[in-house]
């Protein structure tokens, strides 16, 4: 019996190893990348509403800190991140929305997640979570370490190159909220002219 519970104590050790060094190697590649881009479906679950709201688009990142999410469904929009700053445009309202942040502030949603800008053993504990059946994908979930409330994020995580294919972001009141990327392309060519926010001169500028 004690051997039956020992064996058992390394066998959870090694998947909390297992799932730290998924983690670890994933935020590293990230950190590594010159530039992405990916076509990306965003699903938003509501506990008070049952219908999600789903959007699609395009999100282009550039090293250091260039990142563009350009929607094209159900609505058009913009959301552009500079160096501590977020632009969003919303061409059928005509509105620009422009918000400083901290980097604090951007150290634990999907825009740093993708850039490798979220310290995950610092700031969670990753664990194990069941494979696909085909097996080419990791699936970690990350828990909060310093944050009684229950938040935590699942992560799909492509075995060959380390990139976030799925995260999805749980909340204590029962929301979450799906990113899924495909058509993946790392370390392409990108031009700055690609992060050129364009909007009419007669823009309402909101701060």
């Amino acid at each position: 019996m004690k051997c039956v519970v020992f064996y058992l104590i390394l066998s959870l050790s090694g998947f909390s190893q297992n799932a730290a060094d998924i983690a670890s190697r994933t935020e590293q590649k990230l950190r590594s990348l010159i530039s992405f881009q990916a076509e990306f479906k965003q699903v938003y679950y509501s506990s008070s509403v049952s219908t999600p709201l789903t959007e699609y688009g395009t999100v282009y990142y550039k090293r250091p800190g260039l990142m563009k999410w350009a929607y094209t469904e159900p609505e058009e929009k913009t959301v552009l991140l500079t160096e501590n700053k977020i632009q969003y445009y919303f061409p059928e309202d005509n509105q620009l929305l422009i918000q400083d942040t901290t980097d604090e502030e951007q150290s634990n949603n999907i825009m740093s997640l993708l850039t490798g800008k979220t310290h995950i053993l610092q700031d969670y504990d990753a664990e194990t979570a069941e494979e696909d059946a085909a097996g080419s994908n990791y699936h970690i979930k990350l828990i909060p370490k310093y944050n009684d409330i229950e938040n935590f994020i699942l992560l799909d995580i492509d075995k060959k190159s380390l990139f976030i294919i799925k995260a999805t972001f749980f909340d204590w009141a029962g929301n979450k909220q799906e990113f899924i990327f495909s058509r993946i392309q790392i370390n392409r060519d990108m031009p700055d002219r690609t992060f050129d926010l364009i909007v009419p001169e007669d823009v309402e500028i909101i701060k």
